[in-house]
């Protein structure tokens, strides 16, 4: 074994006395129709608004899908036009 390798060792594997569960219920990660429309006004009018290879609205200046972009509570205009 040279200098620059660790010796490889085989982690045990996990165990799970509980089942895991998600904080966020799905109410959490999608806003409102009138949010989201809200969002995607702003969106339809801005330069950065075009297609992506597949032909699905995009926002060319985080490559994200507007569609999700806009309904994502989590989500924010990465130029600040709206935020979450």
């Amino acid at each position: 074994m040279s200098e620059n390798t660790a010796p490889f060792v085989m982690a045990p594997e996990p165990t799970l006395q509980e089942p895991l569960v998600l904080e966020a219920s799905t109410h959490d990660l999608i806003i409102s129709k009138e949010q989201t429309d809200y969002r995607l006004s702003f969106c339809i009018s801005c330069e950065h608004n075009g297609l992506n290879e597949f032909n699905v609205p995009t926002c060319l200046e985080c490559g994200c899908n507007l569609s999700m972009l806009t309904t994502l509570s989590f989500k924010s205009c990465p130029i600040n036009k709206w935020t979450c």
